[in-house]
This record gives structure tokens, C-alpha cells and sequence, in this order.
């Protein structure tokens, strides 16, 4: 053999060494965002069906603490009056970097002592922050 394959010969082996290594890394890596973004899907889930049950159940001074910027106006009489008998996801558009998700969701509810069961899409959108999912708009307005 001569210098420059002996070279070779000895630098194989901790090149294959350096290879593990980073591809150990790169695991490491994958699944550290994996299991962040596996973090950011459970928080989504709990803070909409948190956000959900304020609504479906009335609890509205709850509801309004889901939001990027609370209403301070939020006009409570307006609503004391509402009961909420059907709240369903009918469409999500999540954004590329999964920060940002699009819902629509259909409300139906009772003006009591009324019987007519009216219908609304609510628009909203939900904003992962450093505090977790925040609702960037306003409560349903219920006509």
C-alpha cells in the first residue's frame, strides 16, 4: 500500500463514525419536531373544544378570554337570551407553517322564549403564539 491509500484506509472508519453520528442527529431532530408539532395539534384540540363548550354552553365571559384582543365592549344582555343547540366544524384550512388556522363553523341556536331555531356560520381564525392558540376576531354575532 502506498501513503495515500494507508491514508484512506484509516480515515474510513471515522468517516462512517461522523456519518452515524449526523445521522443520528438528523433522527434527533425529526422527531424533536414531530413532537413539537404533535404539541401544537393537542393544544389546538383542547383550546377548540374549550372554546366550543363557552360557546355551546353560554359562557361567554370564558369565551371571550380566547381571544388575541378581548372585546371590551362585548355587549352581555345581547346574548343573555341565546341558547346554542348545534355547534359543528363544517370546514379547517391550516396555513403552510401551521400557525394559522381558517374554521367555519355552524352555530344554531334559540332566542328563548322563542321556538325558531335560527342558523350563523361563524368565521374564524386561530393564531398559534407563544401562549398557545388565540382567536383573532370576534364572538359569534347572533342575529
Amino acid at each position: 500500500m502506498n501513503g495515500s491509500q494507508d491514508k484512506r484506509a484509516r480515515l474510513k472508519p471515522r468517516s462512517q463514525f461522523v456519518s452515524t453520528v449526523m445521522m443520528f442527529l438528523v433522527l434527533i431532530l425529526c422527531d424533536s419536531c414531530s413532537i413539537l408539532s404533535q404539541k401544537k395539534q393537542t393544544e389546538l384540540t383542547q383550546t377548540l373544544w374549550f372554546y366550543r363548550s363557552a360557546i355551546r354552553w353560554g359562557r361567554y365571559t370564558d369565551a371571550l378570554e380566547f381571544q388575541k384582543n378581548p372585546q371590551k365592549d362585548f355587549n352581555f344582555l345581547s346574548v343573555s337570551d341565546v341558547k346554542v343547540s348545534w355547534y359543528t366544524v363544517e370546514r379547517k384550512a391550516f396555513s403552510d407553517d401551521g400557525d394559522r388556522l381558517d374554521q367555519t363553523v355552524e352555530i344554531r341556536y334559540i332566542r328563548e322564549p322563542g321556538i325558531v331555531e335560527k342558523t350563523i356560520f361563524d368565521q374564524q381564525t386561530w393564531l398559534y403564539e407563544d401562549d398557545g392558540w388565540v382567536l383573532d376576531g370576534e364572538l359569534p354575532h347572533f342575529k
